[in-house]
């Protein structure tokens, strides 16, 4: 250039990453607040464990803060960050080819009346990239402060005596004991239909003991358990009366034994289905603070650019203020060259902008299942 700064956009490939960058925080961003707001604690035991009422209250506010997000703040950023670089680019274009427009028409040789022109068309454009760049710091501030809770959030749910690793820890010691207790009762089973099948043997009537041990264990409850039960009864009777007093002791047993079994299993699964809920939120509230920081830094990086943009049109203005009375036909086809290629760059942002914004919009349209989140998703 000679006189007048160049409006070219510096580092354009390197700004493209930035906003592709922005668009890949954005949806992981999207992905964990949505988790965090889909996690629910279930009171298993009664009453419910110290650390439960109090866990549950810090992740009620925590998905109250991943609802700003997702309803309120996301929408903001996706409608003003790629919107702001189409925006400039179309103003761009329309107050530059203006200006390309007088300097065709005067041969690159414009008059003072032109000249004022050409810098009203720069201060337009100017002033235009300033609102934008007001509207980014204004989506940066409200993110900050998002950033500030989802912290709080963090710190409130994983430490303390009613932290998610304290309820994982008591969760697993549960689990534990459960696992014992059933090992317990199916040992506790096979005995007793071990003493069952003895008991009856010794009375001679083996075979329909076991088809009263068959209807016991394995159709406990429906029409077929009864029948088979009766008939075990009917046989035992009729053979001798301490063989069934025997047998009816353990069949006593054997069916609060199995009980039990039944009542530890579904607790199991109860408790387990817990385990992964709190692993999930562990995760979910760790990611999403830690993506934060990400989302904090790819706000920095574009408010940064356009803050480099303002300069830049702020340049040109002062420089064309300055230099306007000695510029020279060879210094306008410069500025013409420049800002040609200018539109170029710009043209390219705007397309680049609007399918970002395509992919944002399309990404929000699908259903997150946070139970397929992984530690790749989370990269």
């Amino acid at each position: 250039m000679g006189k007048i700064a160049s409006l070219v956009p510096q580092n354009a490939s390197g700004q493209k990453d930035v906003l592709a960058n922005h668009v890949d925080v954005l949806t992981k961003i999207r992905a964990y607040a949505i988790a965090v707001e889909q996690t629910n604690l279930q009171t298993i035991i009664n009453p419910p464990p110290d650390w439960f009422d109090t866990l549950n209250t810090n992740l009620g506010v925590a998905k109250k803060h991943a609802g700003n997000w997702t309803q309120t703040l996301e929408p903001a950023i996706t409608s003003t960050i790629p919107q702001a670089v189409i925006n400039i680019g179309s103003r761009f274009q329309t107050g530059t080819a203006n200006i390309l427009q007088i300097l065709q028409d005067s041969k690159n040789n414009p008059t003072t009346e032109q000249i004022s022109t050409i810098q009203a068309e720069l201060n337009w454009i100017f002033k235009h990239i300033g609102d934008e760049k007001t509207s980014i710091d204004g989506v940066k501030s409200n993110f900050s402060t998002f950033q500030t809770d989802a912290g709080n959030d963090l710190t409130n749910l994983t430490t303390g005596n009613n932290s998610i690793q304290k309820a994982l820890l008591d969760d697993q010691k549960v689990v534990t004991d459960l696992n014992s207790d059933i090992a317990i009762q199916k040992a506790d089973i096979a005995k007793d239909n071990a003493a069952i099948t003895a008991a009856g043997i010794a009375a001679g009537v083996g075979l329909f003991v076991g088809v009263s041990v068959v209807g016991l264990g394995a159709a406990s409850t429906g029409p077929a358990a009864p029948f088979a039960i009766a008939i075990g009864a009917f046989i035992i009777v009729a053979a001798i009366a301490e063989a069934a007093t025997v047998i009816a002791i353990y069949e006593k047993k054997l069916a609060e034994a199995q009980d039990k079994l039944n009542t530890d299993t579904a607790e199991l699964a109860n408790e387990q289905q817990q385990i992964a809920s709190l692993t999930v939120m562990n995760t979910s509230v760790t990611t999403l603070v830690d993506k934060n920081k990400d989302m904090a830094q790819s706000l920095t990086d574009i408010a940064d650019w356009f803050g480099i943009i303002t300069t830049q049109v702020n340049t040109v203005i002062s420089d064309l203020n300055d230099s306007k009375s000695d510029m020279s036909q060879s210094d306008w086809v410069d500025l013409s060259l420049d800002i040609q290629q200018a539109q170029k760059d710009w043209a390219n942002f705007v397309t680049f902008a609007t399918g970002m914004q395509t992919t944002v919009t399309t990404l929000q349209n699908k259903i997150v299942n946070i139970h397929k989140l992984s530690g790749a998703d989370a990269a």
